[in-house]
């Protein structure tokens, strides 16, 4: 029966990047933090989130798709620099 517990290696890998990805979060604006946080991480729709956050869903998804983007930059150029 295989081992349910990720090997070290593993563990290393996803550790470095929640960190990476920790790092990243804080480096965007408040505004897009807070929706991509309450998206992804409190599983919230975008009309939910835009409910939550007192703004229009427009503007939630504006700000989700331009903070996805720069942590999709910031991530890819970190993984290099880490290579």
């Amino acid at each position: 029966m295989p081992d349910p517990q990720p090997s070290p290696e593993t563990a290393a890998s996803d550790a470095d990047l929640a960190r990476r990805v920790r790092l990243a979060l804080q480096s965007i604006p408040e505004e897009q933090r807070k929706a991509i946080v309450a998206a992804y991480f409190d599983g919230l729709s975008h009309t939910e989130v835009a409910e939550a956050l007192g703004q229009p869903l427009r503007t939630i998804k504006t700000r989700i798709r331009t903070g996805i983007a720069t942590l999709r930059r910031t991530l890819t150029e970190t993984a290099k620099v880490g290579s």
